[in-house]
């Protein structure tokens, strides 16, 4: 057995949360965009947040990931601390904007996790350049299924969206926990990190506009999942899909369907919400880093 698969028990014992990390910056012909970077070896690792997240909801996993890779955990713009133009949030602006940024930190090709939303970025990325992607890891990713919780739905919505978005200490709680199974397992500071992001000028219009282009008032668009789901099956790298038990954000319905072809993998984590990265840092480390690590092997062949 692989040394990274040995079970360890530091799940529920260790809650460091790493949350005071070195912001580093990039400057994409004047959209400057924040992000962590850690470990100074291996293959590199891009990682995507969720809708109305940011670098700080991988503070638990980046120093796991970082043993074995350099990881560069991104701001996307309209979220975190990155800028928050007043453009449109289009599958093209999201996807060339995280290949820009990793020409800009010189890396050609990377591994790619993203998570919730970051997934559906993520995969638009493997779809538009797939000579520079080394594997692809979608953490209860966006973009595969029409199903989609009731909150995301309704910010869908015109002027209810721009209503429910005001920046708003519990709401941020709520949305952040409400994400989870495990609440315990958020770290300290988090909320209040989503709270001060959502307060930025133009954080309101990223968010929905983002969201927008991916879901509608009935659930996530018709024309995204056919895309993904038809596209994800050629993607020329390995891809690794990971879901949540209890994730009530996106239930993984569409599982069977992308489960079944020959380059994805699935694992599902028990008793697990909508971050695993937050909820079982361990535990997703365990599965996450034998897959880059074999990823690149393939790659070598």
């Amino acid at each position: 057995m692989d040394h990274l698969d040995h079970p360890d028990n530091r799940d529920h014992l260790d809650h460091t949360d790493h949350l005071n990390h070195s912001d580093l910056w990039a400057d994409l012909d004047g959209l400057r965009l924040r992000y962590w970077q850690a470990g100074d070896h291996g293959s590199p690792v891009v990682l995507l947040h969720a809708l109305g997240a940011s670098v700080e909801f991988w503070s638990r996993t980046l120093p796991r990931l970082a043993e074995h890779h350099r990881v560069f955990a991104l701001d996307l713009p309209g979220f975190g601390r990155s800028d928050k133009p007043r453009v449109r949030y289009t599958r093209a602006f999201l996807a060339e904007t995280v290949w820009r940024f990793a020409a800009s930190v010189g890396l050609d090709r990377v591994h790619l996790v993203g998570n919730s939303m970051g997934g559906a970025v993520s995969m638009e990325c493997a779809i538009r350049s797939p000579e520079r992607l080394r594997s692809l890891v979608l953490v209860c990713p966006a973009g595969l299924g029409r199903a989609v919780g009731p909150g995301p739905r309704t910010l869908s919505v015109p002027h209810v969206g721009e209503m429910l978005t005001r920046p708003d200490r519990e709401a941020s709680r709520r949305s952040v926990l409400g994400c989870v199974h495990r609440p315990s397992t958020v770290p300290e500071g988090l909320v209040e990190a989503a709270f001060r992001h959502s307060a930025d000028d133009g954080a309101a219009h990223g968010l929905l506009d983002t969201l927008r282009t991916f879901v509608r008032h009935d659930g996530q668009r018709m024309e995204v999942v056919d895309r993904y789901r038809e596209r994800l099956a050629h993607v020329p790298a390995p891809v690794l899909v990971l879901t949540g038990e209890k994730d009530r954000m996106i239930p993984a319905d569409y599982l069977d369907t992308v489960g079944a072809y020959p380059n994805v993998q699935t694992h599902e984590f028990a008793d697990c919400g909508h971050y695993p990265q937050l909820e079982v840092p361990d535990e997703f480390s365990r599965v996450v880093l034998p897959f880059l690590h074999h990823a690149v092997g393939a790659l070598l062949e």
